[in-house]
């Protein structure tokens, strides 16, 4: 994370609020809906940032254009501006510079395993909004006690349109209230040390010896 954001993204991240989404682009992964959702977004100098590949690349490009956003992204020989409203910026080496410098991280999946791109933004100290899916939102930002450590929403979908407008309202409070932000980066920085190599192993040995 000590490494520096490259030098014509910098200031992309100085004077905009912003969402990333990290992961391969698949069917899965939401991104077609999450553009929908941040098409409607009406919150002054807010990007997003959009941190991967996949077979589904074309589509969401052209999708970001249809639905009239302006798109960048890095595999095209496009001049680079802050102008652009969705920036796709590929597969980074090392992406957490740019994960730790958004306001947020949204992971809006169908389904999920244990998302790794979840606790990394978390250990990023980014708010974290997530769906609700099977598995692994939950069980990250949920302990025994029933604390939250992030939002989780119902899963996205173009047929679920309570859902739709909850995420736009989410996301537009975050984005508008500072206090909100720093609030919900304390909660994840806290959070992500329960699955830490300590945390992990603690749970562990609590487990053996409560069955021996």
């Amino acid at each position: 994370m000590q490494e520096l954001v490259s030098v014509q993204y910098k200031l992309l991240f100085e004077n905009n609020k912003t969402i990333c989404l990290c992961s391969r682009f698949a069917p899965q992964k939401n991104q077609e809906i999450f553009l929908s959702i941040f098409a409607q977004l009406n919150v002054a100098n807010c990007k997003l940032i959009i941190l991967g590949d996949g077979e589904l690349r074309g589509l969401l490009i052209e999708q970001s254009k249809h639905l009239g956003l302006r798109v960048y992204n890095s595999w095209d020989n496009i001049q680079f501006s802050t102008d652009f409203d969705v920036y796709f910026l590929g597969n980074l080496t090392n992406p957490f510079p740019y994960i730790s410098k958004c306001t947020l991280f949204a992971l809006p999946s169908s389904w999920e395993g244990f998302p790794l791109a979840l606790c990394e933004a978390m250990a990023c100290e980014v708010p974290v909004v997530a769906s609700d899916c099977p598995t692994g939102p939950r069980e990250i930002l949920c302990d025994e006690g029933n604390s939250v450590y992030g939002f989780l929403l119902p899963v996205p979908s173009k047929h679920n349109e309570a859902a739709l407008q909850l995420w736009k309202q989410t996301l537009v409070n975050i984005l508008t209230d500072n206090s909100l932000v720093a609030k919900y980066a304390e909660k994840a920085r806290r959070r992500i040390k329960d699955f830490s190599k300590e945390g992990m192993e603690a749970a562990w040995l609590e487990i053996v010896n409560t069955n021996q």
